[in-house]
């Protein structure tokens, strides 16, 4: 999906694409009365100005900006298991089915492969960090693509996953997982995307929060974040999406 629209984006020649990594805002603050924010700075050196800079990080959202008490980094625990024909057809038809208080789910069969997930508060990587918008060091979960964090929260994790399938396919139960991995969400306190104005900073636009139920929305959401940045967005939604406050 996501190279599917980068490819259109791309054909359509209406936008600059850059490939960096981006290590902080560039804000100004005149008179020491507001908070401005300019661009960007890549963690190369390289700057990019901007009228506008719409903030849409995922994961990575409480390592630029403050979301203390709005927004955590966490790693949820997703598994494969690739599936006979006879198999396949076995399970066709089958809903989609989550288990909130138990914390897992199970996707139908993608092709020949099922997906069965951990789905629940998700597993913290607290680190310190020095924090580019707050003084000091702060201890701050942030993603993580180490094999020994990944190891240890698959560790944990697969239990779910393999319980899940003990409850509803008990027939391949005891079979291997093919691959698995961490996914990693920006869980907010409701669960709503926060698709608002900052608050604190002007020219700066927040679209993040996603709670690991966003990409679900991606033929639609971008044209309701469209909507919040040019003002018109219906009122419902306003209230949904706003900066928490607290």
């Amino acid at each position: 999906t996501m190279e599917y629209a980068y490819d259109v984006l791309k054909k359509l020649g209406r936008a600059e694409i850059v490939t960096g990594t981006v290590s902080s805002l560039l804000v100004e603050n005149p008179e020491n009365t507001h908070f401005r924010v300019t661009g960007v700075k890549l963690d190369d050196g390289r700057t990019y100005s901007s009228d506008l800079t719409v903030f849409a990080a995922g994961a990575k959202s409480p390592m630029l900006i403050d979301m203390r008490g709005i927004a955590v980094a966490s790693g949820e625990v997703l598994s494969y298991m690739t599936l006979s024909p006879e198999e396949n057809n076995r399970l066709r038809g089958m809903p989609a089915i989550i288990n909130l208080r138990k914390g897992w789910f199970v996707i139908p069969p993608n092709g020949n492969e099922l997906k069965i997930a951990r789905h629940g508060q998700g597993f913290l990587n607290p680190r310190h960090f020095s924090h580019p918008r707050i003084d000091g060091d702060i201890e701050l979960s942030i993603p993580s693509w180490d094999t020994y964090d990944e190891e240890r929260m698959l560790e944990q994790g697969l239990g779910a996953c393999r319980e899940a399938l003990e409850e509803l396919i008990p027939w391949l139960a005891k079979r291997e997982f093919d691959r698995t991995r961490v996914c990693w969400y920006t869980d907010t306190a409701k669960g709503d995307f926060i698709i608002d104005y900052h608050p604190s900073f002007d020219r700066l636009f927040i679209a993040t929060g996603g709670s690991g139920h966003a990409f679900k929305f991606m033929p639609v959401i971008g044209r309701r974040i469209v909507d919040a940045i040019q003002r018109r967005l219906d009122t419902n939604y306003q209230q949904l999406w706003s900066w928490p406050e607290q």
